[in-house]
């Protein structure tokens, strides 16, 4: 038995596949029962699997408000507006948190209407309450009124836009110097007509205006970002399209976010006005975005959105060709687009299927959260029969067997060990669910040899 073993090691070693990352699947929205709201949309994920977004409050005729979930409690913080309201009333979006847990977003300023203000919310006493004082309106010059603010980094830094009296756009970014989650005014700049839409921990940001995308970094390091800093994007040069067997040029880029090791993911729209997505990174080192550096990805004649991406530089988003018709992806450049639908574990249960139609943020561990739903007419359309709900997916490679999050050697000692023995002996040898061990588990193994999610 061992002879064979040892020879079927080395044939099945020689053709190593790529491995199939698999993703285990948690409904929020079904463990937020007994809460007193339920989320509709996740739009971020922090590295600790705390969620931030919005959902309804679960008193009748309440209106949507922002929530965060913090993963190490499991409790859910219905954030209210700024009025204070937690059930009825306007409310708003959680848009962004950082690895502290604060979270940023717009949220209404009133309960008659959507009078949007960008916000800072913090659990400083981590009692999940909303406390007074840890909802900040982060609205302080009376000229600017309606905003919001669409991203935070670990250094507190945040940016957004708002509008002023005369109707006119600016972008900003808030420096938190004195570190008290209170906006001063010397701590904020504005910029008129940019929109920023993500800032990285070393203070680099993405913007646009109009049809262009724009980086901006503080690259003298005297705090403030200088107008002969902010570096234009250039248009993609295009790719091939090879369904089409056409040249597909791109006119329009939003980069939306920006990583820490400087990559920059977003979309581009094409000339058929559709939006594909893009990743840049500056392969040549110098500094400069060129080009040639960017890699387009998705179809020419199908919506690609781009809405996250993480510090390893993955990216998650939503294709659709009609408005029902949506599906969530994870792209990175080694192994291109994979359907979340396809990757993750099979649903099990009365009210399916279950579909995930967008992806919309993702950590540095590989964390997903997506937006989705469950068919219960089986139509295979989203209609108001068909709530939403907020799914977290956390990715595990099936050849794990020690929960290292790695396939190796201390893997492939143990289903040596019990190889050719009964399921019962080890269940988490059986990767293939045969009920034996054996070579199907050892195949199941080499597809995923060698690969390690916790780098």
């Amino acid at each position: 038995m061992k002879t064979f073993f040892s020879i079927t090691v080395f044939t099945v070693l020689f053709s190593i596949a790529e491995a199939e990352v698999r993703y285990h699947v948690t409904d929020l929205t079904a463990l937020a029962t007994g809460s007193d709201i339920a989320p509709s949309v996740g739009y971020c994920i922090n590295n600790n699997g705390d969620v931030a977004g919005h959902g309804r409050p679960t008193q009748p005729n309440s209106t949507s408000k922002p929530f965060l979930y913090d993963a190490t409690t499991g409790t859910f913080i219905n954030l209210g507006n700024l009025a204070g309201n937690f059930l009825e009333g306007k409310g708003g979006n959680g848009y962004g948190i950082n690895n502290a847990g604060l979270v940023v977003g717009r949220n209404s300023m009133t309960n008659s209407s959507w009078n949007y203000r960008p916000f800072l919310f913090t659990d400083s006493n981590h009692n999940s309450t909303v406390d007074s004082g840890e909802m900040v309106n982060l609205t302080i010059d009376l000229q600017y009124g309606y905003g919001w603010a669409e991203a935070i980094n670990n250094s507190g830094q945040v940016v957004g836009f708002s509008r002023d009296t005369n109707d006119d756009y600016h972008g900003w970014v808030w420096t938190d110097t004195d570190g008290n989650n209170i906006p001063d005014s010397e701590e904020i700049q504005y910029f008129a007509g940019y929109f920023p839409n993500s800032i990285n921990d070393a203070g680099d940001m993405v913007l646009n205006m109009g049809i262009n995308g724009y980086l901006w970094s503080d690259s003298n390091e005297n705090g403030l970002y200088d107008p002969n800093e902010l570096q234009l994007m250039p248009m993609p040069t295009g790719y091939f399209d090879e369904t089409l067997q056409y040249h597909v040029t791109i006119h329009e880029l939003s980069p939306v976010t920006v990583s820490n090791s400087k990559t920059v993911c977003g979309a581009a729209e094409n000339y058929f006005g559709k939006a594909n997505g893009f990743f840049w990174q500056d392969s040549n080192g110098n500094g400069e975005v060129e080009s040639q550096e960017y890699t387009v990805f998705g179809s020419a004649l199908k919506y690609t959105h781009v809405r996250a991406m993480n510090n390893k530089s993955q990216i998650v988003g939503g294709t659709y060709e009609y408005s029902n018709n949506r599906e969530a992806y994870l792209w990175t450049f080694s192994e291109g687009m994979v359907n979340l639908n396809s990757a993750a574990d099979p649903y099990v249960g009365s009210i399916g299927p279950r579909y995930f139609s967008q992806a919309e943020g993702i950590n540095d561990n590989g964390q997903i959260v997506t937006s989705g739903w469950y068919d219960f007419n089986g139509d295979g359309k989203r209609t108001t029969a068909d709530p939403e709900h907020v799914f977290i997916l956390t990715p595990y490679l099936t050849g794990d067997i020690t929960g290292d999050k790695k396939v190796s050697l201390n893997d492939f000692s143990t289903l040596s060990r019990f190889y050719g023995q009964a399921a019962s002996m080890h269940p988490a040898a059986d990767l293939d669910g045969s009920g034996q061990i054996d070579l199907g588990d050892l195949l199941v193994m080499v597809e995923d040899w060698g690969h390690d999610l916790s780098l």
